[in-house]
């Protein structure tokens, strides 16, 4: 690998590193309020109409849940590529 490709790859990973940090800030900022949704959800759940449980927990479980662990999923892989192509750039060819 030549010094304009070490120079590319290196741009390459640190303009994806930018947009994922942020990602994962975001990511970890909708988990945090699923959390202290579901603590309150747990404290009033007795004082709550059952109708408006079973939403809610519908909600949280079948759609909240599953989208922040694609979402978790989808920065490992993006975490993972970036190694990569970085790992690759130095001419180590690591996988």
């Amino acid at each position: 690998m030549n010094l304009n490709d070490t120079s590319i790859t290196y741009r390459t990973t640190h303009d994806l590193r930018g947009p994922l940090i942020n990602i994962q800030g975001f990511a970890g900022e909708v988990n945090s309020a699923v959390e202290r949704i579901c603590d309150l959800f747990d404290k009033y759940e007795a004082e709550l109409p059952a109708e408006f449980r079973e939403a809610v927990a519908a909600l949280i479980n079948d759609d909240l849940n599953p989208c922040m662990e694609y979402l978790d999923s989808a920065i490992a892989l993006l975490e993972d590529r970036i190694r990569r192509i970085k790992s690759k750039g130095n001419g180590n060819g690591a996988t």
